[in-house]
């Protein structure tokens, strides 16, 4: 009898017990549910809020490149005042120094009496650092470091002389001297003063001087940073002298 009633109990307290579990795991699950819930609302309340508090990433990313884009409008403008102030200056620099030369032009000789035009071709002498048109029917040659020679290709005894003279390194009286010197030479007694008719170059002085038919006229200016001797030898009544003086007008 005894044992009847103690294994009565013991199912009693069993069953108390189990039912005491199950009511704290729905109370667990309750919990659970209810703090997950709340989470949610708080996520929910804080993305709502975003407005009226800290700016958000997006906003935060997008006003830098707004910033750039207006500090590079802002910046074009003195760039392109920039690059317009500098091809105002190379144009300045381009007219205020040696201005590009054709390669070629038409130029008016007198030959044998006779005007005639003909194609003069740009000719540099890398030696001495200039250039000058050189009419066809004549030629250019080098002849010493600082002396070049122009000659009729049908008459070699027609010719000219071109010396150069850097300025730093010349004297006006020394050069006046050897040209009138020349002049002498060829004449046999002293010469006679002589300059082009018409020049666009500012002649410091120049003389000529005749033996037999052969004709000799001289003559130097100063060109940049140079002084320039013209030598002319040509033949009397053949007035090559022209032809020669316009070629040497070109001389820059």
């Amino acid at each position: 009898m005894k044992k009847l009633m103690i294994f009565m109990l013991v199912l009693m307290l069993t069953a108390f017990m189990a039912a005491c579990g199950t009511n704290n795991a729905e109370e667990g699950s309750n919990g659970e549910q209810a703090q997950e819930e709340a989470t949610e609302e708080t996520e929910a309340t804080e993305e709502t809020e975003t407005p009226s508090g800290e700016p958000d990433e997006v906003t935060e990313e997008e006003q830098p490149a707004e910033e750039m884009e207006e500090a590079e409008e802002s910046e074009s403008p003195v760039e392109e005042e920039s690059a317009e102030k500098g091809n105002e200056e190379e144009a300045e620099e381009t007219e205020a120094g040696t201005e590009m030369r054709l390669l070629e032009q038409p130029m008016i000789l007198s030959i044998n009496g006779e005007e005639t035009e003909r194609t003069a071709f740009l000719q540099e002498s890398g030696e001495n650092n200039y250039s000058f048109y050189l009419a066809e029917g004549f030629t250019f040659t080098p002849e010493e470091p600082t002396v070049d020679q122009v000659f009729y290709d049908e008459d070699g005894s027609q010719f000219m002389r071109i010396y150069t003279y850097p300025k730093a390194e010349a004297e006006t009286a020394l050069i006046e001297e050897q040209m009138k010197g020349q002049a002498d030479a060829i004449q046999g007694e002293a010469a006679g003063e002589w300059t082009p008719e018409s020049s666009a170059n500012e002649i410091i002085a120049g003389y000529e001087a005749a033996a037999g038919e052969e004709q000799f006229k001289t003559y130097f200016y100063e060109k940049n940073d140079l002084y320039v001797r013209i030598a002319i030898h040509t033949k009397a009544g053949t007035g090559f002298e022209d032809a020669f003086i316009k070629m040497a007008e070109t001389i820059e």
